[in-house]
């Protein structure tokens, strides 16, 4: 959308927001429109420019104050956080003017006389879809605002009875037009009076707050079924805080007409890619969902409910620092992926593109720019990519002899950080019989050929790696030369090597009293005699046997033999 277009669109939102409950009086405080919003790129800049200057803020009455944060252009914002308490929150830290009223003693009193003035049944046949949305969410945020505890804790007892009261008649108002006010809308309806309500617990608290009561039966007719609590798993399998689907709409259709008119205005370079959908949030989209695809179907919907899902995703192995960024965390509550290619478990890398998609509340699915969003998001922070599936290897000899004994152990590689489960299994030809469940596994040779399975279990994920052995016939060693010598005599002595498999590997000889003596490591090993008998072993190590050979040569004074 070009900046004429733009602007062109921002004042007329300016019309809608001023069409309900009050006008705005010229001594009040103006929020910047036209030409100076034309340089303004992203969403930060145009919430720099809605703050009201300090010398004007302090000065202004509380009536005043009402109005201008009643007329707040960017106050629709609080859709795009998974409660419309958290909505707030980000809503009064954004703009100095409702943290200001968050301040002011007779905050509540001008809120509550402005809630009394308003009707949720004065519909206008003639207003455009998105007008009538306008209409409808400028009370939800006035009902909001009433419900701040600091706004709370400034009313009187008569006050807060009022303000039960008027609740059930704006519950009831509100009913009467089901398709026009949302489940939104409800909630906010409903959230003063119960917040009052739960700090009444006497008796005679519970008489004078009797309408409450009313409401109660009134929102329990209406409310949505709660979501099914639990079900979020990491492919590792550990359980994440959350819901999956909760099953109804957020917003009614004219209110999200009215969102869809907004979001284009104060986010510029936000487009939506997906329905509004209160059954999923941005950290079960980014975490859970994306995986399966990025713009649906999907086999479930999630509402994670953490600010730091990678607590759970990196602490437990699922996911990586770094890497090909499959999900990018916000420094304060939001989670995005990177737009790009997807298959099931393994995103490609964002293929250039500078954008990102991410779910925006109870709202819309967004493609946007990485700091063009709600400012309670925070800012980009953690990137992580989808840790590669864990690997299995048997480690051990290839041959054994029959009756031989050998610890086999396993190398595990990459995956969960949960405790593996291990399956050790053989087979000599035929079916496989499991042995145990140890990291290692000690196995008897027979007189056949045998295969070793390993089964190894991190999370969701399963890797095996298979293993032979070779039945060998047993290595047999011997030396072979003289068995007397003469003194000064030198003679060639040598390894007779028989059975095992393979070749050989290692052939060292030792020799103890000999006069002179090469430690030589071939086959043949000359050796000269002494005065004294000599003491000959060779080692011989092949196919992963390993066998010693001693052979005792005698002094003799006379001719050897």
């Amino acid at each position: 959308m070009n900046s004429v277009k733009r602007i062109t669109v921002l004042m007329s939102l300016f019309v809608i927001f001023t069409l309900t409950i009050r006008a705005v009086p010229a001594s009040e405080f103006r929020f910047p429109t036209g030409e100076s919003l034309k340089a303004m790129k992203i969403n930060t800049e145009i919430v720099a420019a809605m703050q009201i200057p300090v010398d004007i803020l302090k000065h202004m009455p509380t009536s005043d104050l009402v109005k201008t944060c009643l007329d707040y252009p960017l106050y629709p914002d609080i859709v795009f956080y998974d409660s419309p308490q958290k909505g707030m929150d980000a809503l009064i830290a954004q703009f100095n003017g409702l943290e200001e009223l968050m301040k002011r003693k007779d905050a509540g009193a001008e809120l509550l006389r402005a809630y009394c003035t308003t009707d949720p049944q004065d519909l206008d046949a003639s207003l455009s879809s998105d007008r009538l949305g306008a209409f409808t969410m400028r009370i939800d945020y006035l009902e909001l605002l009433l419900a701040q505890e600091p706004v709370l804790e400034t009313l009187d007892r008569e006050q807060r009875a009022a303000l039960v009261e008027e609740s059930v008649r704006k519950l009831e108002s509100k009913m009467n037009f089901p398709d026009i006010y949302g489940q939104f809308g409800i909630d906010a309806t409903a959230m003063a009076a119960f917040r009052l309500m739960e700090e009444e617990k006497d008796g005679e608290s519970n008489r004078e707050f009797g309408p409450g009561n009313r409401l109660k039966e009134l929102y329990e007719q209406i409310v949505v079924s709660k979501p099914r609590s639990g079900g979020i798993l990491t492919p590792c399998g550990t359980a994440v805080p959350g819901t999956i689907s909760a099953g109804t709409a957020a917003l009614s259709v004219y209110e999200q007409c009215f969102i869809q008119s907004y979001i284009p205005i104060s986010y510029p370079t936000a487009s939506v890619v997906g329905d509004a959908d209160p059954d999923y949030n941005c950290h079960g989209y980014a975490w859970h969902m994306s995986r399966f695809s990025v713009y649906g179907p999907w086999p479930e919907k999630a509402s994670i409910q953490t600010s730091q899902p990678k607590d759970y995703y990196v602490g437990d192995g699922s996911y990586i620092t770094g890497g090909t960024t499959a999900v990018i965390s916000y420094s304060i509550d939001h989670s995005a992926i990177p737009e790009g290619a997807l298959s099931p478990y393994g995103m490609n890398a964002a293929l250039g593109s500078v954008y990102y998609i991410s779910k925006w509340g109870p709202g819309y699915l967004m493609r946007h720019l990485p700091e063009d969003v709600p400012s309670g998001y925070g800012t980009p922070q953690g990137y992580f990519s989808i840790a590669p599936p864990h690997t299995v290897s048997i480690a051990g000899v290839t041959s054994l002899t029959p009756g031989q004994t050998y610890t086999f152990t396993s190398l595990v590689r990459n995956g969960c950080n949960a405790v593996p489960g291990y399956q050790w299994a053989y087979s000599v030809g035929g079916s496989y019989t499991n042995l145990g469940t140890s990291s290692s596994q000690s196995f008897t040779m027979g007189s056949q050929d045998v295969t070793l399975r390993l089964t190894v279990q991190k999370g969701d994920k399963v890797a095996s790696d298979f293993h032979t052995v070779t039945c060998d016939s047993a290595l047999s060693v011997s030396i072979s030369g003289l068995t007397y010598m003469a003194e000064g005599q030198s003679f060639p002595f040598t390894a007779v090597i028989t059975g095992g498999s393979g070749s050989v590997t290692s052939i060292s000889w030792w020799a103890k009293f000999a006069v002179e003596f090469v430690d030589c490591h071939g086959v043949t090993q000359i050796v000269t005699m002494g005065t004294r008998n000599i003491l000959l072993r060779v080692t011989v190590v092949k196919g992963g046997q390993t066998v010693n050979a001693y052979k005792t040569v005698f002094y003799s004074d006379q001719v050897a033999y």
